[in-house]
């Protein structure tokens, strides 16, 4: 077998498991340990922020001599925290999506290893880059993505077996030359790489260390209650400020 061509594989399937399965293990692990504290400690911090800026807003309006808008210095607000707002819509879709994770059914890591032989055998039959002109192993190769990504073993064997029995993966050998295999090593591996740079692989060995996790939280938690003492100050002199603009509109 050609080693160029193993070590091609081998890349391509570990991008993937990294994307589909240790991706999805690692934010759930984040969910339990961290990530509910820190969405709730990251609002309660950005609520502080915007109640100090309209306070910023409503002071810059009666220095300049004119009358409090709330509705307008409002609509400003909603538009400069929008990409804060963002990020909280960020945070909660992980989150949910790593709660969605932990109900679905586990497989073992013996299962996980059979999948894994599969698959490669998958990648080695139908991966794209192997035959760029053929259409057909492109959309095969779409279904083998979407069935490793629902963890479906029994699917993945079928697709194999169909593969195997047409002779398929020992095509690879003779698909691309060696100098066009080190190539697509290349951006495999820097796919690979980029990965690893990104969340939730940043934080394997912050999860890893029950000790750091519990230290981590307790930041988060206190600051998350300084936020909220802020909050109600903040709240108390918005109210003050503007109370005398809700007398009048009444």
């Amino acid at each position: 077998m050609s080693e160029a061509l193993d070590k091609l594989v081998r890349l391509i399937a570990t991008r993937d498991f990294l994307l589909y399965q240790r991706n999805l293990e690692l934010r759930s692990e984040y969910v339990d340990k961290l990530g509910q504290f820190e969405l709730a400690a990251y609002k309660l911090a950005c609520e502080a922020e915007r109640l100090q800026r309209k306070l910023e807003l409503a002071r810059e309006v009666l220095a300049a001599g004119d009358s409090l808008d709330e509705a307008a210095i409002d609509l400003q607000l909603e538009q400069e925290f929008m990409p804060r707002d963002q990020m909280i819509e960020e945070m909660t879709a992980n989150l949910f999506m790593a709660m969605g994770f932990k109900s679905m059914p586990r497989i073992s890591r013996e299962e996980q290893s059979e999948m894994l032989e599969l698959y490669e055998e998958l990648i080695r039959a139908y991966y794209p880059q192997l035959y760029p002109e053929n259409e057909d192993r492109a959309k095969h190769w779409q279904e083998a993505q979407d069935v490793y990504q629902q963890w479906d073993l029994e699917g993945l064997a079928d697709m194999e077996a169909e593969a195997r029995q047409l002779g398929l993966p020992e095509l690879a050998e003779t698909a691309q030359p060696e100098e066009q295999l080190v190539q697509l090593q290349s951006v495999a591996q820097e796919e690979v790489d980029t990965i690893l740079r990104q969340f939730p692989f940043t934080l394997i060995e912050l999860l890893a260390d029950e000790e750091q996790v519990a230290r981590h939280r307790e930041e988060i938690q206190r600051a998350a209650e300084q936020s909220d003492r802020e909050l109600r100050r903040l709240q108390e002199e918005v109210t003050m400020l503007f109370a005398p603009v809700s007398k009048n509109l009444s």
